[in-house]
C-alpha cells in the first residue's frame, strides 16, 4: 500500500516530543528526536535532533535543530547545529556546519564552517576552517593537512 506520508518507503525511528527514552537506541534507520532521550543513540543514518539528549549519539549524518545534547557526538559525513542549538561534548565528524554553542573539542576530517552566531569553547582541529564575523571561538585552531 502506498504510504502518502512516507512515498519514499523509509522507516524511521521517532521520539516524539512528549516521550522520555530512558535507555540506549539502536537502529539502522534515520532517527528524529523530539521528545527526550536519556541513554546512548547509534544510529546507522542520520540523526536529527530537535528536542534533549543526554549520552552519546553515533550516526551517519547529524542534525540538531533548537536541540540540547549532553554528550559525545561522533557522525562519519555530515554535523550540523543551527543558533538555537547547544551541544557539551566533544565532535567527530567528516564535515560540521555550527550556528550554535558546543562546548568541547571538534575533530573533523574535512571543513568546518563556524557561522556569525556560534560559540565554540574548545579546540578545533580540521582541513579547513572558515570562522565567520561575528563567531566567537575560546580554543585553539589547528589546520590538518
Amino acid at each position: 500500500m502506498f504510504d502518502y506520508d512516507n512515498p519514499s518507503g523509509i522507516n524511521y525511528t521517532v521520539i516524539s516530543k512528549s516521550t522520555t527514552v530512558r535507555g540506549n537506541i539502536k537502529t539502522a534507520d534515520p532517527i528524529k528526536v523530539s521528545g527526550r532521550v536519556i541513554g546512548d543513540i547509534d544510529c546507522e543514518k542520520r540523526a536529527a535532533v530537535t528536542g534533549k539528549v543526554e549520552g552519546n549519539i553515533g550516526s551517519e549524518n547529524f542534525v540538531a535543530s533548537n536541540a540540547a545534547v549532553k554528550g559525545n557526538i561522533d557522525c562519519h559525513d555530515q554535523f550540523s547545529a543551527d543558533e538555537d542549538s547547544a551541544i557539551i561534548g566533544d565532535v567527530t565528524a567528516g564535515a560540521a556546519t555550527v550556528e550554535g554553542r558546543v562546548k568541547g573539542n571538534m575533530k573533523i576530517a574535512n571543513e568546518v564552517e563556524v557561522g556569525s552566531t556560534a560559540v565554540i569553547v574548545g579546540d578545533i582541529s580540521a582541513s579547513n576552517i572558515e570562522v565567520k564575523k561575528g563567531a566567537r571561538v575560546s580554543g585553539t585552531l589547528q589546520i590538518d593537512h
